[in-house]
């Protein structure tokens, strides 16, 4: 069936943000007093939403991960210096400009379904896509639970005038897989993201890709 509308994740799929992920927890660690991560592990602990994130960091290090006191306290902090360094090094990968103007050029819908806070998220997409235009940018709130439940995806669709099965939902990660599945969308894999080739395809994906513009060819 044709694609005719796409969504993406935001981090791992358009933009790399992993030094800035990295930078901030580091810094609010540091702040806490607390050991540093190396990066090299980072890349494993995000995908998930800042609240899975900020459990996840506090196992590694062998802290009180169920503590939601500690919880709490690392999350603010690391909420506080993220929002410091938003997009000091958060880049677009190669080629994903262009293919979001194509698709705009194309008047193919495209939106933003993020684990990463929506207000962040708004942010971020204002800062470095600010001259596309995207249907719909959710990224986590209260309102609804986090991917890979398909809640909040299937609830921005809604006034898409598009069937579930030709809307493609494009990651870099077993949670977008599962996401689009979930909703009964397509799931498209990226090789460049942040999860290797494997787990995409252990997940689901129906089509991995190497270069953004190579979406192009499957929504012609």
């Amino acid at each position: 069936m044709k694609i005719k509308a796409c969504i993406f994740d935001m981090d791992g799929t358009l933009v790399n943000s992993i030094m800035d992920i990295a930078f901030s927890m580091n810094s609010a660690l540091s702040n806490l007093g607390y050991s540093k991560i190396e990066l090299s592990k980072f890349n494993a602990l995000v995908g998930r939403g800042f609240n899975k994130f900020v459990i996840d960091t506090l196992k590694l290090l062998s802290l009180e991960h169920n503590n939601p006191n500690l919880q709490e306290k690392l999350y603010k902090e690391f909420v506080k210096e993220y929002n410091k360094n938003l997009s000091f090094q958060t880049k677009p990968y190669e080629n994903i400009k262009p293919l979001l103007e194509t698709m705009n050029k194309l008047n193919i819908p495209i939106g933003i379904l993020s684990n990463k806070n929506h207000e962040e998220l708004i942010n971020l997409v204002k800062n470095i896509f600010g001259n596309i235009l995207f249907f719909e940018i959710r990224g986590y709130s209260k309102n609804f639970p986090p991917k890979p439940d398909p809640e909040n995806a299937l609830d921005m669709i809604l006034e898409l005038n598009v069937q579930k099965e030709e809307i493609a939902y494009i990651g870099d990660s077993d949670v977008d897989m599962l996401t689009a599945l979930n909703a009964g969308f397509m799931p498209i894999g990226v090789s460049w993201g942040f999860r290797s080739v494997q787990e995409l395809k252990e997940s689901g994906a129906k089509h991995i890709i190497h270069n953004p513009l190579e979406l192009l060819d499957l929504i012609k």
